[in-house]
């Protein structure tokens, strides 16, 4: 695991090495163990790779990048895990290829040797790379398929240059921090800012699948290197069930390839404790981790992940949290480097934290619901979508008339949000129940010069949406899910938080080869009788505690309802309502006070809300600082 850097350039410019050095320190967190780097001379200019690493495959200095071929003409720089390396490795040493080392990272430029721009396809695992034929005087970057392991880039007039993280990019001259206020609607809305944009105009992400080409024609568009297929098989449940398990044991005992200790974080969930029981099938000692938040039992999934601890004799650490943890909250916008909207960011940063002091790789559960339909919104909606409207409408006057809860869990808050949008399709009502704002609350909340980006919101959503008409209603959800949330707020998390405290996290649930089977199975394996995951619960049936199964999904947040009318609370009246507020010169005032007035009497649960414009307020005022 790793951060990489660096820039091709045909401007003819002049490159210090102070600059290598500060984009070297930007990363170092992703790799405390080594850096190296490496400038080319080139026609017209200069190319420079740079990486920091984490050692997990072959310790040894041999395997520091950047490394090169045999005769020095193909160089890389790699952050990731390729999962496939040892076959590859084999096959590409029957081809005559020598090796240096025994990491993953050199098999990836004999794999260019022997199979061109091709040789991207042929990688099983989590990357981001940078490439460099010098013969040819081309410079690839790629991404994974879900998008694991970021890679950003500024382009400028024969100029490329790229970074694991926007911080690194930062430290170039001629990059400027010019916000991208176009992108603020859809943060507002989604919680996150998703490929290709980012917080700043000239910066862009590649997206997950990708692959960009520079050479001494220009900089081509990124062109995708794979996508999921939209194919459904006729499959029985015993053999699905079978099929599930097999695959995951597969992606399990890839993930386990490591020179260095690795643990799972256990949530106590269905999928960390499948994820649990397949690494602790070796008769390895396993170590695992939970986390809870002091004195919340409602965010509290210690007792399941305990049990499921015990029945497979893992070696289980538990991590309490104080209620409001203000000193995390306010390190976020530095570790994002964009506003970031989900607030089970600060128990994702804390317990990676806990874990890296016992092991540098982790296992997690991310990605089962994804693959399986686990989400509650996917019942609804598949629910509103059989129901006739005044059935509908009866149950938006019940919530009407039930008592005022400000927990989102409560059923007058559950059946507000179903009922929410009535008379849109099932698809665009989706998104409201998920969203931060909708779309009529951007309206209100902007000021007049901000509503022009109001249609930006669901730009990216409306047109996966539109991609996948005519398909069943659940595999269209979970298109939009996988190419939407997963891949810019869950793996955006996961990978942020991970790293900012130099450990590996590696998510058996996202094995490409699982995902594409669990994407064709029927709708009807995956929610029956309106039981989500079915196929994948009956899989385990059997092998995992019946309290495992049985439970309904809690999922892994933070209960910022309750900091709101705290010590975040004030924190959010001193920034977002103070003198001087940056969301006040973009909102309107009175909006930003009503939401924290009717939070603050129980008329309602604003926490997303909330959490959102602090964590914008808290990244606007580090970047204009």
């Amino acid at each position: 695991m790793c951060g990489i850097f660096g820039f091709y350039d045909r401007t003819g410019a002049k490159h210090g090495p102070e600059v290598t050095a500060k984009m070297t320190a930007a990363l170092s967190h992703r790799g405390p163990d080594s850096s190296g780097s490496r400038n080319f001379r080139i026609e017209g200019g200069e190319v420079l790779l740079g990486a920091t690493r984490l050692r997990i495959q072959d310790l040894s200095s041999a395997a520091d990048q950047p490394v090169q071929n045999e005769n020095s003409s193909v160089w890389v720089v790699f952050n990731g895990e390729i999962y496939n390396f040892r076959d590859l490795r084999s096959g590409l040493k029957e081809k005559g290829h020598i090796f240096r080392s025994s990491s993953d990272t050199e098999v990836i430029v004999h794999l260019y040797e022997e199979y061109g721009a091709s040789f991207v396809s042929k990688l099983d695992g989590m990357f981001a790379l940078a490439l460099l034929d010098l013969k040819t005087e081309a410079l690839f970057l790629a991404r994974d398929r879900t998008g694991k392991k970021p890679l950003f880039y500024s382009r400028d007039s024969g100029k490329l240059t790229f970074a694991s993280e926007i911080k690194a990019l930062l430290c170039v001259p001629g990059i400027k921090k010019s916000f991208n206020e176009g992108a603020l609607a859809e943060y507002l809305h989604c919680g996150y800012i998703s490929a290709p944009d980012t917080a700043y105009s000239g910066i862009n992400e590649l997206q997950a699948g990708e692959l960009l080409v520079i050479s001494r024609s220009g900089i081509a568009e990124p062109q995708a290197f794979w996508e999921l297929k939209d194919v459904t098989i006729d499959i029985g449940e015993e053999e699905a069930g079978k099929k599930i398990r097999q695959l995951i044991g597969r992606a399990v005992e890839k993930r386990l390839v490591s020179d260095v200790p690795v643990g799972v974080l256990l949530s106590g969930g269905l999928d960390s404790s499948i994820v649990a029981l397949t690494a602790s099938a070796g008769n390895k000692k396993v170590k695992t981790f939970c986390a809870a938040f002091l004195g919340e039992d409602s965010f509290d999934e210690r007792k399941y992940a305990a049990l499921v601890a015990k029945e497979f004799k893992t070696e289980h650490i538990e991590l309490m949290i104080k209620s409001s943890p203000v000193e995390t909250v306010l390190e976020l916008p530095g570790i994002f480097d964009q506003p970031f909207g989900d607030s089970s960011a600060i128990p994702s940063l804390l317990i990676s934290r806990e874990a890296r002091k016992h092991v540098t790789v982790v296992l997690t559960g991310d990605g089962g619901d994804e693959g399986f339909a686990g989400y509650d919104r996917f019942r609804a909606a598949l629910l509103a979508e059989s129901l006739p409207l005044y059935q509908q409408r009866i149950l938006r006057q019940l919530a009407f008339l039930l008592p005022r809860s400000t927990s989102i869990h409560a059923l007058k808050s559950r059946l507000e949000r179903f009922t929410s949008g009535l008379g849109e399709s099932v698809m665009s009502r989706h998104n409201r129940w998920f969203s931060v704002f909708a779309v009529e609350e951007l309206s209100g909340l902007l000021k007049d010069e901000g509503q022009g980006f109001v249609s930006l919101a669901t730009e990216k959503q409306d047109a996966l949406i539109e991609k996948t008409k005519g398909n069943e209603t659940l595999d269209r959800l979970l298109n939009l899910n996988f190419n939407s949330y997963l891949k810019y707020n869950l793996n955006t998390k996961m990978d942020r938080c991970s790293m900012a405290a130099s450990l590996e996290a590696r998510s058996p649930l996202l094995d490409t080869e699982l995902l594409e089977f669990a994407f064709s199975l029927p709708s009807k394996l995956k929610i029956k009788a309106g039981q989500s995951k079915y196929i994948l619960k009956k899989a385990y049936g059997g092998l995992l505690p019946k309290a495992i199964l049985g439970r309904k999904k809690q999922g892994f947040g933070s209960p910022v309802a309750k900091w709101f009318k705290g010590e975040l609370g004030a924190l959010y009246s001193d920034c977002v309502l103070g003198k001087d507020s940056r969301c006040a010169s973009r909102f309107k005032k009175e909006c930003l006070e009503d939401l924290n007035r009717a939070h603050l009497s129980g008329k309602r649960d604003n926490g997303r809300k909330l959490w959102a414009l602090l964590q914008l307020e808290l990244w606007l005022r580090k970047e204009q600082a």
